[in-house]
């Protein structure tokens, strides 16, 4: 009877704790085994969530409040379809991203999507920064910064 109470008590800590040791283990850790299994296999709901998604249609700069929930990989985009032309660049306190529709990573056609650049958190940008963002489109896009699934 004690043993099954200990099993029973022990099931419900770890049910408990668990999510949120995976929080804080993909907060401050952004490689190795565990944190590849903990990304693909039980991400927290708001892993993948935009930190950053803005309408743009003109020339011009907007400051960015960046931040970042976890450790890692995030990619920055711009979703539009092929035929717009854009230039830009993203300057942050020790970081700056330069990008155009002729200088990417990929083009999803499915998702109209541009993938611009990437960067770690927090070995090239801190959890929480504020970056400038300088823009030139001859259409309307939408800006996006997202977490990738694994690295």
């Amino acid at each position: 009877m004690k043993l099954l109470l200990y099993s029973l008590i022990v099931i419900i800590l770890m049910l408990i704790a668990f999510p949120v040791y995976v929080k804080w283990h993909l907060r401050n850790f952004d490689e190795g085994f565990i944190y590849t299994v903990l990304n693909i296999s039980s991400p927290p709901s708001n892993y993948f969530d935009e930190i950053v998604s803005i309408k743009i249609n003109h020339k011009g700069y907007q400051k960015l409040n960046l931040s970042h929930s976890y450790a890692g990989k995030y990619i920055v985009k711009v979703v539009t379809d092929k035929e717009a032309s854009f230039f830009g660049d993203m300057k942050c306190s020790n970081m700056v991203l330069e990008f155009s529709s002729k200088d990417y990573l990929e083009y999803v056609e499915k998702d109209k999507e541009y993938w611009l650049s990437s960067y770690s958190v927090p070995s090239e940008i801190p959890f929480n920064s504020q970056c400038i963002l300088k823009f030139d489109t001859s259409k309307a896009v939408t800006f996006k910064i997202i977490k990738l699934s694994h690295s």
